[in-house]
């Protein structure tokens, strides 16, 4: 098979199989507590995506994202309850201006690199929020908004934990589809171009600007619908759940579930979001679990981990692999037929004559004869 082909399987194969755990999760705990949860982690796979892309992928640093969660979130709030509008209008309201807002943002520092960026997306998450309190009239302040509308598929409502995490799961895995054959685009070599060393790219006239301010965009767009996924689904939205610790949340999940695999981030959901729901006798150490954790991951698993179980697994099947070919004894064994394959000439003297070549530095010319 082909190395395209099968890369394509494995990708159709991996979608299958989110598909499959995820549907199959809220169908067996259809009448359970804990199909919140499993609409909750729905909802925050979707901004991790994004974030994954832009932080694992690309390399850049974003520590603001809170921020056009808000925008999202506070969209569909505002328009439903004090406008009047509809849900379906109110949500990509709310990705638009996360994308205009990007946009403002993305012209004049996307240029900047590590710390720097994440300074500027920071201050731009602790604006937004402070917003949210300093707006009282519109956001309604500290005290937040409520009565926020559910959404309905026509004449179905999505009043239910049930039906709602099968809308958010709906939207989720061709997400999931669209970020991984992203990855495995040219576009997905462009951003990890980018993340390994910029210059080298710009060399060849690849417009990295142009590439770090799509994938910024993009990540500002889901994190844009994840907010007003969360905000239907609660029906109501103060300030504290779009804070900056909100964002803290998200690193650790990215970070430890697994940056650069696209699927990790639904690892570090898990960890942060759902076990906790699962041992809630426990839930007071949390704090001090996060801290544990995330060191350990740090230390010992530096790919989080996502990357942990994709080296374990290509050990195994490197030791699979070796364990199949055949013994390399006998004149007819793997190794002696691959040997003649590729033996060199035997001839004395040079393997390779060059000459004439020329090397270019902008306006300047070098010439070895």
């Amino acid at each position: 098979m082909r190395p395209l082909t099968r890369a394509l399987l494995r990708r159709n194969l991996g979608v299958g199989f989110l598909a499959l755990v995820a549907f199959g999760t809220i169908l067996l705990l259809r009448e359970s507590y804990y199909v919140d949860t499993v609409a909750t982690v729905g909802i925050f796979f979707i901004i991790l995506m994004g974030l994954d892309l832009f932080i694992g992928y690309t390399g850049q640093l974003s520590i603001g994202h809170n921020g056009f969660f808000a925008l999202g979130a506070y969209a569909s709030a505002i328009l439903t309850t004090k406008v009047g509008a509809s849900p379906w209008l109110a949500m990509p309201v709310g990705m638009a201006g996360s994308l205009v807002v990007g946009l403002v943002i993305a012209a004049p520092f996307i240029r900047l690199r590590g710390f720097y960026l994440a300074l500027v997306t920071i201050a731009f998450g602790l604006i937004i929020h402070g917003m949210t309190l300093a707006l009282p009239d519109v956001t309604s302040g500290a005290a937040g908004i409520g009565g926020i509308p559910k959404l309905s598929l026509g004449a179905i409502p999505l009043n239910t934990d049930f039906r709602y995490a099968l809308f958010v799961w709906a939207l989720a895995i061709p997400i999931f589809w669209l970020c991984s054959n992203i990855m495995s685009s040219r576009v997905g070599r462009v951003f990890r171009a980018i993340r390994d060393d910029e210059l080298p790219g710009q060399t060849l006239g690849i417009d990295t600007t142009q590439y770090k301010t799509l994938v910024f965009l993009l990540s500002a767009v889901l994190a844009a619908l994840s907010g007003s996924l969360y905000t239907h689904f609660h029906g109501s939205l103060t300030p504290d759940a779009v804070s900056i610790f909100v964002m803290f949340e998200l690193i650790l999940m990215l970070f430890i579930g697994g940056k650069e695999t696209i699927w990790g981030g639904l690892l570090g959901v898990v960890l942060i979001k759902a076990l906790p729901e699962v041992f809630v006798e426990l839930k007071e150490y949390k704090t001090l679990a996060y801290g544990v954790v995330f060191l350990l991951v740090i230390v010992f698993m530096e790919g989080g981990i996502a990357g942990f179980l994709i080296q374990m697994g290509r050990k195994l099947e490197a030791l699979l692999s070796a364990n199949s070919k055949p013994s390399p004894t006998g004149t007819s064994s793997w190794l002696a037929t691959e040997g003649r394959k590729y033996a060199l000439p035997s001839k004395s003297g040079p393997l390779l004559d060059v000459a004439g070549l020329r090397k270019t530095f902008g306006a300047s010319w070098q010439f070895r004869t």
